[in-house]
């Protein structure tokens, strides 16, 4: 049996707090593409709708951080936001490597296990 604080009147469905921030976002999204503020030119709006939705759904965490990247550069190429070699000129740089190089070392330091021990060594000695 289903208790009526679990249920919302959407048909059974209930909706957490970022879910309902992320469907305002693509509502928001969608408004600044089909009505452009006429202080924004076509493409500057593209560009904020864009971003808008990048931002929300990085910072609500509905779906995982990676599909919102792959998200946000397919957009960017699909409404021309700019051409695909400023799109992707950030990979040029070594700055992003060394942050992705990192990364998977941190992933896998944990995954290994390695930094609970080092982490213990360190707390007991």
């Amino acid at each position: 049996m289903i208790h009526t604080d679990q249920q919302s009147r959407l048909g059974g469905f209930r909706l957490d707090i970022p879910q309902v921030v992320s469907i305002v976002i693509v509502f928001a999204s969608l408004y600044l593409l089909i009505c452009p503020p006429k202080a924004l030119s076509p493409a500057e709006s593209r560009a904020a709708a864009l971003s808008l939705f990048a931002a929300g759904f990085w910072a609500t965490g509905v779906i995982p951080a990676h599909l919102t990247v792959f998200t946000f550069f397919l957009f960017a190429i699909f409404f021309s936001i700019a051409p695909p070699n400023v799109i992707f000129s950030g990979f040029e740089s070594t700055a992003i490597w060394l942050v992705f190089g990192g990364l998977v070392l941190g992933v896998a330091i944990r995954s290994s296990g390695l930094a609970e021990r080092v982490a213990g060594i360190i707390a007991s000695g």
